[in-house]
Parts: C-alpha cells; sequence; structure tokens
C-alpha cells in the first residue's frame, strides 16, 4: 500500500484489509497476472460492488490487462466486473500503461519498467513529492530496470523479490526468479546500493544515506505511508547475532532438529511425571487425610491425575517465550517436577515429604 488509494499488487488486500480500508482504495497497479499477485481483485471487486463504492483502476500493462479480460475478470471464472453494475458505473476500470511512460495515478507519478519473467512483467516506479520507490513485481536478472534507477535522483526505497534459497537455483532460473546470489550480482548495476557485508545475507543492501547496522535508527521523515506484510526494512537484519540466537534459528528451520528436540521434550516430560507420580502416590494417603480423611481420597487423586495430564501436555506446558528463549514441555515440567524431589527424602511410614 502507498498511502491509503494506492494499492501495488493484489496478491493479499482483501485478507490484509479491512472493508473501511478497501473502500478508500482509488487504483492497484498490477505487476503481471500471476494468481499470486492479482488473485484478490475477485473479492475486492465483490467488496466494493456491494458496498456502491466509486470504480477502482487497474492499471497494468497492455498484456497483463489482456489476460484479466481473457482469464480472469471473464463472465465465467469471476463476474465481468468492467460491467457491473452496468457499464456506465463499473466496479472496475481497466487503465493501460505504456512502459516507461509517466502516468498520474493516485496522486503519484507512475511508470512502469519491463522486467524478465515467464509471463509479461513489469517493476514500477513511483513518484510523489518527497522522493521515488521502485518495486520490481517478479523478476530475475534484468537489464533495464537498472538504468531506470540509476537515473532517479531521489531513489528512496527499492522493494525486490526473492522467491527461492541459493540451493533451488535451477528452479529459480527456470520460474524467472532471483535468489539471494543472484539478487546480490543484479545489484551490482545499481553503484549507490551498498551490499551487506554479512555473507551469509547477501541478499541486504542499503540506499544512500541508509546505515546497514540492524541498531541503526530507523528515519521518521519519510515522504511514505507504506503498509504490507511482505514489505520489511532492506536495511535491518533480522538474522539472530548470538550464538544461542542462532541456535534458535536452526532449530526453528531444520526439519530434523524439531523432530528430535520436540521428542526428547515428550520423553522428559514423561520421565519427570513419572517420577512427579512415584512420589505423589506414596504421599497420597496423608495428603487426602490432611485433607478431610480418607472419605476424599478419590477426588483429591483424580485431581492429581488430571493436573498432571494438563501439566505434561504440549498445549498446557509452553507458556509464552522468555527473552526469545522458547519453552519446551520439558523445559517448564523439569524444574517443577526436580523442585519437589528436592524438598527431601520421601518418608514412606507417614507418607509426606519430610523436608
Amino acid at each position: 500500500m502507498i498511502g491509503d488509494t494506492l494499492a501495488v499488487d493484489a496478491g493479499a488486500l482483501t485478507s490484509g484489509l479491512e472493508i473501511a480500508d478497501q473502500m478508500k482504495l482509488t487504483a492497484c497497479l498490477v505487476s503481471h497476472a500471476h494468481m499470486d499477485h492479482i488473485r484478490d481483485l475477485s473479492t475486492l471487486a465483490d467488496n466494493r460492488c456491494q458496498m456502491h463504492a466509486p470504480p477502482l483502476t487497474i492499471a497494468a500493462t497492455a498484456e497483463t490487462i489482456a489476460l484479466l479480460k481473457r482469464h480472469f475478470f471473464n463472465g465465467l471464472l469471476w463476474p465481468d466486473f468492467t460491467q457491473i453494475p452496468s457499464p456506465q458505473h463499473p466496479t472496475i476500470r481497466y487503465l493501460e500503461l505504456e512502459p516507461e511512460k509517466r502516468v498520474e495515478i493516485a496522486g503519484h507519478q507512475v511508470r512502469a519498467v519491463l522486467v524478465s519473467h515467464t509471463i509479461e512483467a513489469a517493476a514500477f516506479v513511483i513518484e510523489g513529492p518527497g522522493g521515488s520507490i521502485a518495486y520490481s513485481g517478479d523478476t530475475g536478472p534484468t537489464d533495464r530496470l537498472w538504468e531506470v534507477l540509476n537515473e532517479l535522483p531521489d531513489l528512496k526505497a527499492l522493494l525486490m523479490e526473492v522467491s527461492f534459497p541459493n540451493d533451488e537455483q535451477g528452479l529459480a532460473t527456470s520460474s524467472g526468479h532471483h535468489t539471494p546470489q543472484t539478487l546480490a550480482r543484479e545489484l551490482r548495476k545499481y553503484p549507490h546500493a551498498r551490499v551487506a557485508a554479512d555473507a551469509a545475507l547477501p541478499h541486504q543492501a542499503c540506499l544512500p544515506g541508509e546505515s546497514s547496522s540492524a541498531s541503526a535508527p530507523r528515519s521518521r521523515a519519510s515522504p511514505w505511508k507504506c503498509s504490507s506484510s511482505a514489505i520489511t526494512s532492506s536495511c535491518s537484519s533480522r538474522r539472530p547475532t548470538s550464538p544461542l540466537g542462532r541456535a534458535q534459528e536452526a532449530v526453528l528451520t531444520d526439519p530434523t532438529t524439531r523432530r528430535r528436540v520436540a521428542t526428547t521434550a515428550i520423553v522428559l516430560s514423561l520421565v519427570v511425571a513419572a517420577f512427579e507420580g512415584t512420589g505423589v502416590t506414596g504421599a497420597m494417603p496423608s495428603i487426602a487425610a490432611s485433607l478431610g480423611g480418607l472419605a476424599a481420597y478419590s477426588w483429591v487423586f483424580s485431581a492429581f491425575l488430571i493436573a498432571s495430564t494438563l501439566a505434561c501436555s504440549p498445549a498446557a506446558s509452553s507458556p509464552t517465550p522468555t527473552d526469545g528463549v522458547p519453552c519446551t514441555p520439558s523445559a517448564w515440567a523439569l524444574p517443577r517436577g526436580l523442585g519437589g524431589l528436592r524438598r527431601g527424602p520421601i518418608d514412606r511410614s507417614a507418607g509426606v515429604s519430610s523436608g
């Protein structure tokens, strides 16, 4: 989103915006006609039609508009909202963008720049009073976009897609996408960018005047009001820097490690539960007697079994992580069980802990 009125692609518009915010839109730029970039146009048009909103401008290149007419808003897959409620008062209107020609859309100067993908696709350069931003859409290695960006004196932000990791370079190449390593090479075509020093993150880049440090303060003077779940700072590293943080990241990303940790946690929980059950079972007669006599034994023991079951279940024994350290069932149950054993030896004759 650029402000409240201009959307860039429509993969998550209705799923990410409340109805009131959907009604504020006046235009949507569509980079290309692949489903993950257009799918929410369907529900957006439906919602706006029922709310009697003004026509929404869908701006794209001629080929992309032709695909939308032929395969999407075609009266078969989805209603043709250029005719609903009526041709004179439609829900959507198409605006054809000629590549590299400036057009005013929602108060901004917009240029479409063709990039390299499996179908015709365009990047967008969006210029406003406070500067320019660029959005690549889906693309692999390309040239013309970088030539256009090098001509901009006031580029404030560059949003580039990276769809695959380096070890899936073959798939990225065949599908017209970037990996971190190909984007790192592409950034050399834009000499104003500084690639972050961390070799593990070659896709991090900073524009002139920005810092690549994760602790660097973010500028509060930006003229752009951007909001998107898919957009993060191009200059703030989110990679953990401490050994503990990297270990946590490995646990979260490696399936084999996750299975081993989960199995270990469950086994430790069961072991601790067994120790606790052994101690409490021996003490149960005295506990029941102190709570009102053996007549209450069944209620006391039932309460203990329910509490033990809940305590050993992963859902109940995984409280909110503290200081970024994820809690496992064993991480919570182990101190509780050992705490009970640490109170002192069990006096079997009396049935209570002597500590």
